[in-house]
């Protein structure tokens, strides 16, 4: 919940958020960790250009591959886009399509505890802000950017 405000004749005259830092800094948390999993399962374009799902079915089904390439158990498969396209890639490629959904994921991880590390950072500045009741320094904190795609 945004902070709250009083105007009077056109100017404001107070603004107070009902919530606690700690309240403010569990919402923003909570976001954060919601747009992290739609990035993560939202689908990636590989450095090979080739566009992949990333929902956990097809991030488990690309693993499975991968490991059987690496076994040596199956050298061709056949594999779907997310255009629906159908790809034929050799072992060689569905390891490093592996690999590339596999650090896409992880930056995406990433990226959550950087910004998780900046919002816990908001504590320092609690008893400055506690008395006013001012949480736009939570609020601010960019959980929707910079997210790897």
């Amino acid at each position: 919940m945004p902070r709250q405000e009083i105007w009077q004749d056109s100017k404001l005259v107070s603004a107070h958020d009902p919530r606690s830092r700690a309240e403010a800094r569990a919402e923003r948390v909570a976001l954060l960790a919601t747009q992290r999993y739609q990035i993560e399962v939202g689908g990636h374009t590989t450095a090979a250009g080739v566009p992949v799902l990333t929902d956990d079915r097809s991030k488990t089904l690309i693993s499975a591959a991968a490991d059987r390439a690496r076994r040596g158990v199956q050298t061709i498969f056949q594999f779907k886009d997310a255009g629906g396209n159908t790809q034929t890639l050799n072992a060689t490629q569905m390891a490093a399509l592996n690999d590339d959904v596999g650090a896409f994921v992880q930056a995406a991880f990433a990226r959550e505890a950087a910004i998780a590390e900046t919002i816990a950072a908001t504590a320092s500045n609690d008893g400055q802000h506690a008395a006013t009741g001012d949480n736009a320094d939570i609020d601010a904190i960019d959980v929707m950017s910079g997210w790897p795609t």
